[in-house]
């Protein structure tokens, strides 16, 4: 979700610009953004760390790249590391979530993936400085109006470690205060070290969509209304249920036929401890597993074939 951006605590000249800006009051993340001047967004952040010979750095060339809005409550995020040769693929709407793993897709509830919540291209990157930037002027970035700050080790206390040499430049919003662009290179006797982070595409049309390779749970096989920590691994969707095991037996016997399935009585079985659920649809089979869970609901898999 968007949240509240940070202040910015800017010294400024008598009746003048800001001319200073004070590093530690600014945060370098996506949920800075304010979602009340802020609807969507896109996002592209990236990193290298180039290792001197005989260093123990490991070399990194990636990139993240969000899509986020307000309305839906929406991210895609994509991450790539061209130095280690993978790529991620994460989309949540609402309160579902997809992500990719070894080319396959799996779908959850987003409660179910809180650290999404504490993800940052910027847990990486090393935006915990204290130092004044100084302003270089305004200048128009991605269609926004900034401000445009630079700073280096001179005027710069890290706190991020220490440096043989610092480079960086800030743009700041001039109306919501938020960072646009910011630019950071450092070199220390370890490597060489790069960091960018800008927004574009501000209040565009984006629309974010379930990835199209995702099976996931299928609109003509029902899932119980209670339905709770639901996980789609392809054609696989698994489930808890505060209902008895009797009651999820006797919901997909209801509610199956209305979607065009008919019972496999023969293929099917049942047990105090388990049952098994076979339906047919033309050459399609799907299987629903039942079981107790041990605390009085019941655990479900639904496994969808031919």
């Amino acid at each position: 979700a968007l949240a509240p951006s940070s202040s910015l605590h800017v010294m400024t000249s008598a009746g003048g610009l800001a001319d200073w800006l004070d590093l530690g009051s600014i945060r370098v993340d996506p949920t800075q953004l304010d979602e009340e001047e802020l609807s969507s967004y896109r996002l592209r952040f990236t990193w290298k760390v180039e290792p001197r010979e005989g260093s123990t750095e490991q070399p990194v060339d990636a990139v993240i790249e969000i899509a986020q809005t307000r309305d839906p409550q929406a991210q895609e995020m994509v991450f790539r590391d061209a130095a280690q040769g993978t790529e991620t693929h994460f989309v949540r709407i609402e309160d579902r979530m997809w992500f990719e793993n070894e080319g396959q897709w799996i779908e959850m509830s987003s409660s179910e993936f809180e650290a999404q919540e504490s993800m940052s291209p910027m847990d990486t990157t090393p935006f915990d400085l204290d130092g004044q930037a100084k302003l270089v002027g305004e200048e128009t970035v991605n269609g926004i109006k900034t401000r445009h700050y630079t700073f280096d080790e001179t005027i710069l206390g890290l706190t991020t470690g220490e440096y043989d040499k610092v480079q960086g430049e800030v743009w700041v919003s001039v109306e919501g205060g938020y960072v646009v662009k910011y630019l950071f290179t450092a070199e220390d006797d370890q490597g060489a070290y790069s960091w960018s982070w800008e927004i574009y595409d501000v209040n565009a049309p984006i629309t974010i969509e379930p990835p199209a390779e995702a099976q996931g749970a299928r609109e003509d096989i029902p899932i119980m209304p209670d339905a709770t920590e639901r996980t789609a691994i392809g054609a696989m969707v698994t489930y808890s249920s505060p209902s008895s095991p009797q009651d999820v037996v006797d919901f997909y016997k209801a509610q199956m036929p209305t979607y065009g399935w008919t019972y496999d009585q023969g293929g099917s079985m049942a047990s105090d401890q388990f049952s098994m659920l076979a339906f047919t649809k033309a050459d399609e089979r799907v299987s629903i597993m039942i079981s107790p869970d041990g605390e009085g609901g019941t655990d479900v898999v639904i496994q969808a074939g031919e």
